[in-house]
């Protein structure tokens, strides 16, 4: 695996100001690739996926439903523009940019809208003045959200096992991806591609990527950038990118403990309360379960390996919704107490292997806003807690 930086010393961001906004082209917007593109590899055909909800205390359990799952195949597009900041795809037919397609788009708030604006006539795209050519193979793992653990996991990084699925990566493939500020991000995809036959091109700011032979793999899985509300059909992630991302994370890392990390039974995962979505009176709550004898972990601040370790070590997990708790893939048979708004408990996104999750919802400041701050009483968190304690084990049922 080779690594290209491509940094420069000095860079622009691309989000630039709204009023200062020049569209240098407008394309015809492609509203169904497949049907434009020959398909490369097909991953899954268009289908109904079961999507399980997410248990609540005194609400609700064992509620699913099934929901409509987009085709995943691997396109092979020649002479595709990619850039930072965006999922738009530039080709010579058109450009793809799937998530105008969704049926929520309406609801939905694109945060790439400064980049593009769907008219009448096509897509304007603000096209960055630089262009880099990359010949031979590529594939992308830019987007919105290319940078964030919570959307990386689920709609990035299973692009890699895919293209691994389809073969893409044993003869020379340059990667595209942008400069990671998660340092985690970065191990897990070095981890996976350590043995493999790639070139990684770390992109610049600014600048457009013209692909010779591009390998277009969708976002895969459905998980709105941001949204004026939430429903339950909103986040659907996949069996086979499930199994990609447990298969990718789990089994490409080494949960051996080198470094006589420490194992603890009982986790607590704080949330900033500074980052929307604060849990009134999370601190009591913090220091409650701290007498318990749950240890206070904040996933960010360890290291790779430790956060591997403890996680795949851990029994029982408690904490305010977070992203924090994406680290549950990494959990060995374990139970998981998330205290959340009562929006949030329409994403089954936490519904992972190995993990018995029970969700417990109090009083909302705003009951629309899905990054409405929240308040749950200590007697109920706690009675929740015994409760989740008397179930059976994941491996059990």
């Amino acid at each position: 695996m080779k690594m290209i930086n491509r940094i420069k010393n000095k860079t622009h961001n691309i989000f630039i100001d709204s009023k200062k906004k020049i569209y240098s082209n407008t394309f015809c917007l492609i509203r169904d690739p497949y049907t434009i593109f020959q398909d490369y590899y097909i991953l899954k055909e268009e289908n109904y996926e079961v999507v399980k909800l997410p248990d609540i205390y005194k609400v609700r359990r064992n509620a699913c439903f099934e929901a409509f799952s987009k085709k995943i195949s691997i396109l092979e597009i020649n002479n595709a523009t990619v850039f930072k900041g965006s999922d738009i795809v530039i080709t010579s037919k058109g450009a793809i940019l799937e998530k105008l397609n969704d049926f929520n788009y309406s609801k939905n708030i694109m945060l790439d809208s400064n980049l593009v604006r769907n008219t009448k006539k096509g897509l304007e795209i603000y096209i960055p003045k630089e262009t880099v050519q990359i010949t031979g193979r590529c594939i992308s793992l830019l987007g919105v959200f290319d940078t964030i653990w919570a959307h990386f996991e689920v709609q990035i990084f299973p692009r890699l096992i895919f293209a691994d699925i389809a073969d893409l990566l044993e003869d020379n493939i340059s990667i595209l991806v942008p400069k990671y500020t998660d340092n985690h991000i970065a191990i897990t995809i070095n981890n996976y591609l350590k043995d493999k036959n790639v070139t990684i091109i770390e992109v610049e700011n600014d600048t457009n990527y013209c692909c010779e032979k591009f390998y277009y793999i969708p976002l895969t899985a459905q998980y709105p950038n941001h949204t004026n509300y939430l429903l339950s059909s909103d986040c659907v992630i996949p069996k086979i990118t499930k199994d990609a991302i447990y298969k990718g994370l789990v089994h490409s890392a080494d949960i051996t403990n080198n470094n006589n990390i420490k194992e603890y039974d009982k986790i607590y995962l704080p949330r900033n309360e500074n980052v929307g979505r604060t849990l009134l009176n999370g601190k009591s709550i913090e220091n409650e379960f701290i007498k318990l004898g749950f240890k206070v972990i904040e996933p960010h601040k360890l290291s790779y390996d430790e956060k591997i370790f403890i996680f795949s070590n851990a029994k029982i997990i408690v904490g305010p919704y977070s992203a924090a708790f994406t680290n549950l893939y990494w959990c060995n048979n374990a139970k998981a107490l998330i205290i959340s708004n009562l929006m949030r408990t329409s994403e089954s996104y936490y519904e992972v292997p190995k993990v018995k999750s029970l969700w417990v919802t109090g009083e909302d400041e705003e009951p629309n806003n899905p990054h409405s701050s929240f308040y749950v009483p200590l007697n109920k968190i706690l009675s929740a807690y015994e409760y989740l304690l008397l179930e059976k084990d994941i491996e059990e049922d």
